[in-house]
């Protein structure tokens, strides 16, 4: 087998995986990160909206509510709306982010406070819909950073702890 074909039989069978699992190529920087603080919903969340992210490459994306329900592995029920708004929350609160380039600037940053999220919003004519806007300067951060881990996000979704679910993380990451 020639090179081309070892390379088309690898993208065939990662194509296959996608289609049949629900993987995130998750940045080292984020699984590293110190972000304690966030509640395991929280942190799904953020997966759910990278994996967006990583599939259309833009920062301003439409979900809609029950799609983010599933991922997050909630019940379908009136308080599902709230604990997605309460997760969102969290995810606009500051990351430290360090050693990066700011595209805008061109300047090496040591470091900066921002948050994953720039903004969301619900419209009154379409609430089954929620947009996203996901801040350019970790977008500027993630591209930058290179390596990657991937996550089975069927399998964390059962997590039921967030120090289980960083432990998971981790334990992808280094062994």
């Amino acid at each position: 087998m020639n090179v081309n074909q070892s390379s088309s039989s690898s993208i065939a069978l990662e194509k296959a995986k996608q289609q049949h699992f629900d993987f995130l190529r998750k940045n080292n920087a984020i699984t590293d990160a110190k972000n304690g603080e966030l509640s395991l919903g929280a942190m799904k969340a953020l997966d759910a909206i990278l994996q967006v992210y990583q599939e259309t490459q833009e920062t301003k994306m439409q979900l809609e509510l029950s799609h983010l329900r599933k991922k997050l592995g909630l019940q379908n029920n009136n308080a599902y709306v709230d604990r997605i708004k309460t997760y969102l929350l969290e995810l606009k609160l500051p990351f430290e982010l360090r050693d990066f380039n700011d595209n805008k600037s061109g300047k090496k940053v040591a470091w900066a406070l921002t948050s994953f999220l720039q903004d969301v919003k619900s419209y009154k004519e379409s609430q089954h819909l929620i947009e996203i806007n996901i801040s350019e300067n970790f977008v500027d951060y993630l591209v930058e950073k290179a390596g990657y881990t991937s996550i089975d996000l069927t399998l964390s979704k059962k997590f039921k702890t967030k120090f289980g679910y960083k432990i998971y993380e981790m334990y992808l990451r280094y062994y």
